[in-house]
């Protein structure tokens, strides 16, 4: 453990478990620092920012490109200039990294509600997914990025650990349910990742309709429009992946791995799918959430 005034880090990984990183009682990958996080969480948000806020792997990549498309003249990924030199992860780089950025900026953030900084007029995007598909890739992805060890975890592993959210940026339904009051106010755009899936076009255009005249403009355009769904559609999105993270903080295993909805079927047992069905009605009945996954959540789907 290492203690600095009121704070406190500690770096640990239980047998069989990936390693994590707790950083004044909550939980984030193993190579976050302190002062990043606690720099984040004050950082001052302009009117003009974007804020992609998304649970760990509901689409967050996806919605990146996309807003990078329609907002940055001269947008292009290369080796120095991938997807997070754009938009970076707010709290793994800290917040003078992110006050040197040339505004208007593009910024990305797995905290929750109660952490993210905020201004009335910032615009957020919230991307969304349904719980037994985002289980399924975060337990890949922490077995693809190095700095967990834990390349050979097991899923049951990883499963009981999601479902009691002992997992960097802690709970999904936890998560959700802070979000719950918002999703209605006029500075937050909702985006479902299988939306994204069923019809790209429309779920691009929303975004850009959404960011403001400019970017609805941009779509407006059929040359320009079929320019960005070419680049976003998902197969291109799996073409070159070291534009989206760094090789050196990742396994050669792909960084976006499929992408298509119901991938959990081939994971979870039919007693698993049912626990996360209890819990999702458990937090989500009679809410907004209750009918967005009905059909992504069967296990005949």
């Amino acid at each position: 453990m290492v203690v600095v005034g009121n704070d406190s880090v500690v770096v640990e990984q239980p047998e069989g478990e990936p390693r994590q990183a707790c950083i004044n009682g909550e939980l984030f990958p193993p190579f976050f620092k302190l002062e990043h996080v606690s720099s984040a969480k004050a950082l001052e948000v302009y009117p003009d920012d974007i804020i992609v806020a998304t649970f760990p792997k509901c689409g967050t990549t996806w919605v990146q490109h996309i807003v990078c498309q329609l907002t940055i003249d001269g947008y292009e990924l290369k080796p120095g200039k991938e997807l997070f030199t754009y938009t970076p992860l707010i709290e793994f780089v800290g917040g003078d990294v992110v006050r040197r950025l040339q505004r208007p900026r593009i910024l990305k953030s797995h905290f929750n509600f109660n952490n993210l900084p905020k201004h009335d007029g910032a615009k957020v995007i919230l991307v969304c997914r349904n719980p037994k598909d985002t289980l399924v890739s975060w337990f890949h992805h922490m077995r693809n990025i190095k700095g967990y060890n834990w390349e050979n975890g097991h899923f049951d592993v990883f499963f009981d650990m999601f479902c009691e959210g002992r997992i960097p940026w802690g709970g999904y339904f936890d998560y959700h349910k802070g979000w719950l009051p918002y999703i209605h106010e006029p500075n937050v755009l909702v985006v479902k990742y299988e939306d994204m899936v069923a019809d790209l076009e429309a779920s691009v255009v929303r975004i850009a309709e959404f960011l403001g005249p400019n970017t609805a403009n941009t779509v407006s355009d059929p040359v320009k429009l079929g320019q960005i769904l070419q680049s976003s559609a998902l197969e291109s999105m799996k073409k070159d992946q070291q534009r989206w993270f760094p090789n050196v903080l990742r396994k050669p295993d792909n960084f976006i791995r499929k992408g298509v909805p119901g991938d959990w079927r081939n994971h979870l047992s039919v007693e698993q799918s049912e626990k996360i069905d209890r819990m999702f009605e458990k937090h989500f009945k009679n809410t907004v959430f209750a009918d967005w996954w009905k059909d992504d959540m069967l296990w005949q789907g």
